[in-house]
């Protein structure tokens, strides 16, 4: 199915493995080879500032976000109010996942 094919394309150090990396990161076969290492992951030179003197917080400092919507296909089977919905999952610096939902309507249960 060569539709389904991505290819990336560029010149040296332009983000081709970066963007494997974090697609790699946001959902990785085994959790425990994935994790976020501080010391390697996060920039060398904000490192001491940041994470040695604790200028950020790893457990609010979002590295790698998601965001996914339904295809075409997909919101055939959903009523108009859910169409334009986006799930955004994300993992923080301390390697702890979040999610939401945008553009969700507001409903009474």
């Amino acid at each position: 199915m060569e539709a389904l094919k991505t290819i990336f394309v560029g010149p040296n150090e332009a983000g081709k493995t970066a963007i494997l990396q974090a697609l790699h990161k946001l959902n990785p076969a085994d959790a425990n080879i994935a994790k976020f290492v501080p010391l390697r992951d996060y920039p060398r030179a904000k490192y001491d500032a940041d994470i040695e003197h604790k200028g950020i917080d790893p457990s609010k400092f979002t590295v790698v976000e998601g965001h996914f919507t339904l295809t075409d296909n997909e919101k055939e089977s959903f009523p108009e109010e859910y169409k334009q919905v986006v799930y955004v999952f994300g993992r923080n610096l301390d390697n702890e996942d979040w999610c939401r939902l945008e553009n969700c309507p507001n409903r009474l249960t």
